[in-house]
């Protein structure tokens, strides 16, 4: 009877320290500071598609929040404010170690994640009008030839969406 006890209270006092997968405050062991987010590395021409191969990484690990400002710093007190550093830091890490290091070398001394995105996007992602001309010349000249239907919409819808981005 006693050992039903024990084993009953080691079951609710682990499931009392169950992982919070939605906290965005959690890291999971194969989180790390030189990981890569996303398919590409910043190289400075490439920002649309490495900012939305980003955001889908971070949105995976729900960490949006550090980049668009929406997950505030804590108070010095808070029993958070602990957590949000290391996350942050992490965040930034993910960041610059998803940019070419020539590009990365010049976000180092960053004081947030929040802070890098906009520096980064204020660098890289204004619209201009060589860009906008650029893709709707892209735009004009794809033709199909011998492409499959689905490649040719691909390429088309691939170009659209940057448009659209960039607009």
């Amino acid at each position: 009877m006693a050992e039903s006890s024990i084993a009953n209270e080691i079951l609710t006092n682990s499931q009392n320290q169950a992982v919070n997968y939605n906290d965005p405050y959690y890291l999971s062991s194969g989180d790390n500071p030189r990981q890569q987010l996303g398919t590409m590395l910043l190289s400075g021409d490439n920002f649309i598609n490495w900012s939305r191969s980003v955001k889908m990484a971070l949105g995976a690990k729900n960490k949006l929040g550090f980049i668009d400002g929406s997950l505030h710093k804590p108070a010095e007190d808070s029993v958070d404010y602990n957590k949000w550093i290391r996350n942050d830091y992490m965040v930034m890490s993910w960041l610059t170690s998803s940019m070419e290091p020539v590009i990365s070398d010049s976000f180092i001394f960053a004081t947030s994640a929040h802070d890098l995105w906009t520096d980064v996007a204020d660098r890289f992602g204004k619209s201009n009008a060589p860009l906008l001309y650029e893709l709707h010349t892209t735009l004009i000249k794809i033709r199909q030839d011998n492409m499959s239907i689905a490649e040719y919409f691909g390429k088309m819808k691939s170009v659209w969406d940057k448009f659209a981005s960039s607009s």
